[in-house]
Formats: C-alpha cells, sequence, structure tokens
C-alpha cells in the first residue's frame, strides 16, 4: 500500500467551484519591522516560547463593486505571515538552521444578509533561513473566487485564524529537540480580519429607456451592457475600454416597422457614458457605432448586438473611477427588401432612461504600487537609459490540466526624460516601432522556458515639454500553453528589444534611421509576472458537492450520456431510454478507502431525473445499484458506469422537452473479501454546485405541418332496416395534420334491391354531406364525423319506374363516424369505416311510409377503400 503526501486545500459554500492559486512560497528572514498597516495581529502557541504575536497582512485585486448577473472577477492576492523575532530566537537556541512546514490561511466570506462562504490557503514553506533574534516572513500568492450575485449584496472577506505545521531543521537536515509541532492562533482580542469588501450591484440587469419613433409613438428599449474594462489597475496605467451592449426593441416597434414594409434597419446608436472620480465628475464621454440588422419576419422582439468603446486615459492618482449610463440617442433608417427606402426615411429617436433604475456601468480602482520592472537600454548617442516596463497579465488564475493557461499582457514602455529630449534633439516628432518581450515560463519550481512575443505599437507624440516624459503602449500575448500536471505555473519578466524610429509629423526623416536597442533588465527585482494554478482535469458531468467519512466534502460527477430522436411531432412519445452514466469519485475519496484497506465498493445511488417543459419540472429518482473493485494503488479518482433510466415523455404543445440531473443521495458499503470496513455503511446528500447546467438531453417537439390528400372510394354500403347492400364509390380530398383533420367527402349513388309488396324493387339511393368532415388524430389513429342526408333519388320495379323526384330525403342530417382502420396513411391511404343511423323522409309523396320503413333506422354502415389519386 502506497502513501502519499496530499497537498491539502478545502473550499466550502458558494466558492467550491473556484480554483485558489496555491504552490511553493518564498520564505526569507528579514530584519526586525514594525507591522505594516492594516495587519492582523493573532496569538499562536510555540513551544518554549508559549504565546507569539503572529502578524498577517492581505493584499488583493478584488474589485470594489460588481454588477449583479455576472461573476466578480477571479482576484489575484498576496498573503504576508511574519512570524515574530522571539520565534527565530526560539528555535536558534535549539539548534535550528531552517525550517520547513505549511501554514494554513482560511477565508471566510460574510454576506450582509447573514450568508457565508469562505476557502482556504495552504502555505508550504521550504528551506527557509533561521537568522536568530529576526522576524521570519512566509509569503505566497492567493486567488480569490469568482462569485456571481443575482440581488444586491455586500461580501465582506475575512482572514481567519492561522494552523501552522512547523519542522525546524538542523544545517544537517535533522529534527531538532522540538521536532513537527503544530500551532494553532487565534485572532488577537480586536483585530480587524477584513481584508477586501466587494459590493454586488443592480446596475447589468438592463437599463430602459423611452425612444421616440414615428406612427407608433414612445416605445420602449432596453439596454444591456457587459463592460470589459480593467477593475483594477496600477497607478498610470489605463482606464477605460470596450463594452459590449444588447439593444432590445419591442414587438410593437417591429410591428411599426412591418407597417412600412420594412424588412432590414440600419443606423447608428450614440452613447453618452458619465465619468467620476472618488464622486467628483469629470464629464462625459461619447461612443457612436453604426449597425445594418436585418429585421424578423413576423413583429417580435429583436436585438441590436455590438461593441462600443469608452475612450480610454491614464490613470494619475489612486482611488475609484465610476463610469455611468447617461443617455442613448438612436438614428435609424428601415429599409425595403433590397434596400429600398420605406416611407420613413431616416429619423432620429431621442430616448430617455426611466427613472428610478440604476446606471451603473463599471467602477475601475486605481492601485497606489507600481507594477513595473526597469530595463537598462542603450540609446545612440546618449548612452544607457533606464526604460520601466510595467505589465497588466489577463490570465486565468486558475486552469485544469490539458487547457490552456496562457494569455494576453498589456504593457506600458515609460521613456525617462533623458530619451524623450534625445529624440527630440534629433528632430523627432512621433515615435514608431515594436518590442520583443523575452519572458520565462515554469512549472512547479522546474526548468525555465524563455520565449519572445513581438508587439507594435501605434505612432506615438513625442512631448515636447521640459522634463516630460513619454509612454509606449502596447499588447501581445503569450504563446499557448497547456500544463501536462497540476501545480503552480508562474511566468516572469525577461530581457527587452526595442526597434524605435523617430519621425517628423508627415512622416519625415530626422537625425536618427530605425535603430535597434537591447535592453538588460536591472538586477535585484522581482520579476513573477502572472502565476496560474493548474488543477486536477475536472471529469465531464455535472458536479454535486459530497459528504464523505474522515475528508469532508468531496466532488462526485454525474455525466449521462443517452440519444432520444428530435425532433418530434406533438403528440407523439420518445422511447423509453437508459442513459449510460459515467460517476466519479474524487482522488481523496479512493485515498481514505485505501487506507482502511477497502478492496471493493457496493451500495446504491439515487439519483432525481428532472423533465422540464414549458417552466414546470417534474421530477423522479430513480434508484440505481452499483458494486465495483476499487483500484489496487489506492490513487487517482473512482470512475464507473451505471444504467440511468429515462422514461418516455410527450408534449400536447410545441416546445422543448429537457432531462437534467438534480441532488443525488446514496448509501456506500466498502469491503474487503466481503466483511465491511470500519468505515461500516454510510449514507450521503450531495448538493449539485452552482453555476453549471443541469440538463443532459432535450427532445424538439414541433407542430406537423399539414399532409393534404385526395383519395378515390371505392367499397359498400348496409343499410340496416332494409337487409340491403349496395356498392359505394366517391371521393375524399382535404388535409391530414397531427391532432386533425379537414376534408370534402362526396358520395356517389348507390343501388339496392329491397321488397315491396313482396315484389323486389331497386332503389337508388345517395348519401350527401351538408358540410366538411372534421376529426382527429391521437396516437396514430384517425378518426372523423360528418353530418349527411340521405336522398331516395328513384325506385323502379321491373325497370319501371315507380317513383322519380329530387325532394324525397331524410327531414333531418345524421350524424355519419367514420374512422381509418389501422395502416391508414395520408400518403398511401386505407380502409375507413363509417357507421350512420337514417332519419324519417319527407316529400317522397305516396310511397313516403314505405320508404320510411325500409330505410330509417340505425345500424347503417359502409366500408371503403381509400385509394390515392393519380
Amino acid at each position: 500500500m502506497r502513501f502519499r503526501m496530499l497537498f491539502t486545500r478545502s473550499v466550502v459554500g458558494v466558492a467550491a467551484a473556484a480554483a485558489v492559486a496555491a504552490g511553493t512560497v518564498a520564505v526569507t528572514a528579514t530584519p526586525a519591522a514594525a507591522a505594516p498597516n492594516g495587519a492582523t495581529a493573532q496569538n499562536c502557541q510555540f513551544p518554549l516560547l508559549v504565546v507569539q504575536t503572529t502578524t498577517v497582512q492581505v493584499s488583493t485585486d478584488l474589485p470594489a463593486r460588481t454588477p449583479i448577473g455576472l461573476p466578480s472577477p477571479e482576484a489575484a492576492g498576496r498573503v504576508d505571515i511574519t512570524l515574530p523575532d522571539m520565534a527565530g530566537q526560539g528555535l536558534a537556541i535549539v539548534g535550528a538552521a531552517r525550517l520547513e512546514g505549511t501554514v494554513t490561511v482560511p477565508f471566510e466570506g460574510r454576506y450582509s444578509d447573514g450568508r457565508t462562504t469562505g476557502f482556504t490557503q495552504t502555505l508550504t514553506i521550504q528551506d527557509a533561513p533561521v537568522a536568530g533574534a529576526a522576524p521570519i516572513v512566509i509569503s505566497g500568492e492567493i486567488s480569490f473566487p469568482a462569485i456571481t450575485e443575482q440581488q444586491p449584496v455586500r461580501l465582506d472577506w475575512h482572514v481567519g485564524a492561522l494552523r501552522m505545521t512547523l519542522s525546524p531543521r538542523t544545517a544537517a537536515g535533522y529534527e531538532t529537540g522540538l521536532g513537527t509541532f503544530d500551532s494553532a492562533c487565534a485572532i488577537a482580542e480586536g483585530a480587524d480580519t477584513r481584508v477586501a469588501t466587494v459590493d454586488y450591484h443592480s446596475g447589468s440587469a438592463g437599463i430602459a429607456h423611452g425612444c421616440q419613433f414615428p406612427l407608433i409613438g414612445n416605445q420602449r428599449v432596453v439596454q444591456v451592457n457587459t463592460p470589459r474594462l480593467a477593475t483594477s489597475v496600477p497607478l498610470g496605467a489605463t482606464v477605460g475600454g470596450e463594452v459590449d451592449y444588447a439593444i432590445t426593441f419591442s414587438t410593437d416597434t417591429a410591428h411599426g416597422f412591418e407597417i412600412v414594409g420594412a424588412s432590414s434597419l440600419t443606423g447608428s446608436i450614440r452613447f453618452t457614458t458619465a465619468r467620476s472620480f472618488n464622486g467628483a465628475p469629470l464629464g462625459d464621454d461619447t461612443a457612436t457605432v453604426t449597425f445594418d440588422q436585418p429585421l424578423p419576419a413576423s413583429p417580435q422582439e429583436f436585438t441590436v448586438r455590438g461593441t462600443y468603446r469608452v475612450t480610454e486615459f491614464a490613470a494619475d492618482a489612486p482611488g475609484v473611477y465610476d463610469f455611468d449610463v447617461k443617455a442613448l440617442a438612436l438614428t435609424m433608417r428601415p429599409l425595403a427588401a433590397g434596400g429600398v427606402e420605406t416611407g420613413l426615411g431616416e429619423f432620429e429617436s431621442p430616448c430617455a432612461a426611466e427613472p428610478g433604475q440604476n446606471l451603473d456601468l463599471a467602477s475601475v480602482r486605481v492601485r497606489p504600487e507600481s507594477a513595473g520592472v526597469s530595463h537598462t537600454c542603450p540609446i545612440p548617442v546618449t548612452g544607457n537609459h533606464t526604460i520601466v516596463q510595467a505589465n497588466t497579465p489577463r490570465l486565468p488564475a486558475s486552469a485544469p490540466v490539458g487547457a490552456n493557461a496562457s494569455g494576453e499582457v498589456d504593457f506600458v514602455l515609460t521613456l525617462p526624460e533623458s530619451t524623450v529630449q534625445t529624440l527630440r534633439l534629433v528632430g523627432g516628432e512621433i515615435l514608431t516601432g515594436s518590442a520583443l518581450l523575452t519572458n520565462q515560463r515554469s512549472l512547479n519550481g522546474g526548468p525555465a522556458t524563455e520565449f519572445q512575443a513581438s508587439a507594435t505599437f501605434e505612432p506615438v507624440d513625442i512631448p515636447s515639454a521640459p522634463g516630460a516624459t513619454m509612454d509606449v503602449r502596447g499588447t501581445y500575448r503569450l504563446p499557448d500553453y497547456s500544463a501536462p500536471a497540476p501545480g503552480l505555473l508562474t511566468y516572469h519578466v525577461g530581457n527587452l528589444t526595442l526597434t524605435l524610429l523617430p519621425l517628423t509629423h508627415d512622416g519625415g526623416a530626422t537625425g536618427f534611421d530605425e535603430f535597434d536597442s537591447y535592453c538588460a533588465l536591472d538586477p535585484g527585482q522581482d520579476l513573477r509576472l502572472a502565476a496560474v494554478e493548474i488543477t486536477e482535469a475536472a471529469p465531464p458531468g455535472l458536479a454535486q458537492s459530497c459528504p464523505f467519512p474522515l475528508i469532508g466534502t468531496q466532488t462526485f460527477t454525474l455525466d449521462p450520456q443517452v440519444r432520444l430522436p428530435s425532433p418530434l411531432p406533438v403528440g407523439q412519445s420518445t422511447p423509453a431510454a437508459v442513459a449510460t452514466t459515467r460517476v466519479t469519485l474524487s482522488p481523496h475519496t479512493t485515498t481514505v478507502l485505501d487506507l482502511v484497506g477497502a478492496a471493493r465498493l457496493a451500495g446504491e445511488l439515487r439519483i432525481p431525473v428532472q423533465r422540464t417543459f414549458g417552466g414546470d419540472t417534474t421530477s423522479q429518482t430513480e434508484a440505481v445499484a452499483f458494486d465495483i473493485a476499487l483500484p489496487a494503488e489506492g490513487d487517482g479518482p473512482i470512475a464507473f458506469d451505471v444504467a440511468l433510466p429515462i422514461a418516455p415523455a410527450t408534449a400536447a404543445s410545441p416546445g422543448t422537452v429537457t432531462w437534467g440531473l438534480g441532488d443525488l443521495s446514496y448509501t456506500m458499503t466498502p469491503t474487503l473479501k466481503g466483511e465491511e470496513t470500519g468505515l461500516g455503511t454510510f449514507d450521503g446528500a450531495c448538493a449539485v454546485q452552482p453555476g453549471q447546467q443541469n440538463a443532459f438531453a432535450s427532445v424538439v417537439f414541433e407542430q406537423a405541418q399539414p399532409t393534404r390528400f385526395a383519395f378515390d372510394l371505392s367499397g359498400s354500403t348496409t343499410f340496416a332496416a332494409a337487409n340491403a347492400k349496395g356498392d359505394l364509390g366517391g371521393t375524399l380530398v382535404g388535409t391530414l395534420a397531427e391532432g386533425g383533420v379537414d376534408a370534402q367527402l362526396e358520395f356517389g349513388t348507390t343501388s339496392l334491391v329491397v321488397r315491396y309488396a313482396g315484389l323486389p324493387v331497386t332503389a337508388t339511393v345517395r348519401i350527401t354531406p351538408t358540410g366538411p368532415v372534421t376529426g382527429a388524430v391521437a396516437g396514430g389513429a384517425v378518426t372523423g364525423s360528418v353530418d349527411a342526408h340521405v336522398e331516395v333519388r328513384s325506385v323502379t320495379l321491373f325497370g319501371l319506374s315507380l317513383r322519380q323526384a329530387t325532394t324525397c330525403r331524410t327531414t333531418e342530417p345524421s350524424r355519419v363516424d367514420i374512422a381509418a382502420a389501422a395502416g391508414f396513411t395520408a400518403a398511401g391511404g386505407g380502409t375507413l369505416n363509417g357507421a350512420f343511423p337514417v332519419a324519417r323522409f319527407a316529400g317522397c309523396g305516396a310511397y313516403t311510409a314505405w320508404i320510411n320503413s325500409v330505410f330509417s333506422g340505425a345500424g347503417n354502415t359502409f366500408q371503403v377503400k381509400a385509394t390515392p389519386q393519380r
């Protein structure tokens, strides 16, 4: 049996799905210094020294405000834990020269509505020097999770009490007399534990405007914005950027365009954004974009989408910039097919935001710290100059194994006064060029891979003011990279090569031709660019948080796979099916089962299958048994398949039926050679982790298009009272649709041999419908009915006419019921059966009483074969 050292991390509440950056941290011995402002004091237990005060300093890029309905960005952070100088002195007394161990830092999020969430971060200490009476600083990077809220709320993040496991070692690597010990800390009385606050506000739910339109007057237009502005930037960086918009017009607006025959809409949208800094207005920013939008074929809501830009500017002071929606103006030209002008021509539509709405668009916090690294760069004639490179990486905080863990980096190169003066002296008025940037990438502290990326920057004016510096801005992309193993992926800044060409404003040459400057990094700098936590590749399927003995909450996933026919006509049922469902238990579950000696795992999964149609959801829980062998190595996740029954479903109207999974519950028994282990039999109730789509299958039900048919009819009819049978022909023409039949039925005349005064008499009769045949199609069966008169056209005896009249018919129509035999189709026809009563006759002269006795009454039938007309 193998035992392994485990990297431990736990996440609770809504943060369960968030990845938290972790890895080996830098640990340094530094001279004693006062605790930084904002640090949290904690009282920690140490052998020999009893209680010592340890300080915890946390910094993070979490935005101060985030719109509801959108995730707060995963924000990088840093934690600095300072063990006091007395701790360093005590460790030195027992012969310690270095320190190993771990520090677990819990973070708790407290919502203003009483909810809580949280995560923990474990920092690993490796070979930290113990320098006598000097504090020891443990530093590491963290990542706050992305969280989406649907209602306005405030979330305060607090640091909790540390838990440390420390192992002081001698210079030769042996344990000291203290061995390995645990140190539990407690928050000092009165200490401020809050490290960040995020205010979730309602600015993203859409802003309603009243806009004036020709013919139809004031109409409601809804504007939804998705800003792509950086939420936190260093001092001197650019503030502003792109905003994705969606403008939705009402059905009445679409109807107005239909009235004038418009099939497309062109025009422009003018967005006005109000800007402020720390609450003080800065003026408005205006952006105009054009659009060309096809209109829906029938009047319904339609949406115009695009992107506009909030003008960028340099952040020259720490604080918060707020951007609010101020105004919206539309210029529109509806066009008919072929681009032909409609009667409306081009018109302006001024809009006014409805009162009482939150008009927040975005907030950007400007950090006071500088994010730059300095290079020494040679410039012709004047020698070496110091150029500072500030970077704003846009990489994911975490990525699973096999996924791309790369991204883009925005950079600002600040050229000093000396460089600006040199460029002006040679006649330069604008500067063009490019940068070749070198970076390094390393996984888990392993060998570094060096790579280069190039970026061309737009021409920038060279300032003429004395003492001025200048910024050159650009963006480069790090090469795509998929990490093969979990851990911490780090990126570092490398050397820089500049290719510069100063020109006059009209593009003319200056005293400098294009030249290269091969820059070298100045020594002693922090070159870290970004860090990405590489997590185990998540198994596919719906992730659920499930309790498990000894190790608490674990992630189980269910991944059902099933094929269902789609689309189907309304009224038809899906077939009974089985979804092959891959169940994956977490690697930690495997470890625990291995530790208790289990060889098999058996039990029952209770899986709720939810079926949704038209907003209504029904749930049926399926109990599925399993009995599996466990991995011999006790390593990695456990995965096995179960068969999940899917019951048939149908829909009575057009729409989509979806199947999804609910919260899993289970009973499990781990065994060894048929005997229970120390865990016994245990139950668990899981919860679907938030932020996922639980649907795994869907079927679209469509209204079948009517099928036209035209049949020739041939067969026979029987009149019960006369005990007479005769040939029957005719036609049936109409449409057959899912749920209904509409057809015109016409019969020819029928000759029947009946008895009159004991003599054989030939009567010619006709069944005459008074209207169309209507009916239904359900479950494959076709039925219908029609009202019809029965007419006696003639009566002959030995070829001599006893009655020649067209007025001899029933006094009221009778209901004729028609049913198609099995196998009948609109394309191929089939057999039709009918049954009908015959009412009393009138208009038959002296033969009326006789005709009533022969033909009136129930029990009359017909059977005809419907053959498609050629």
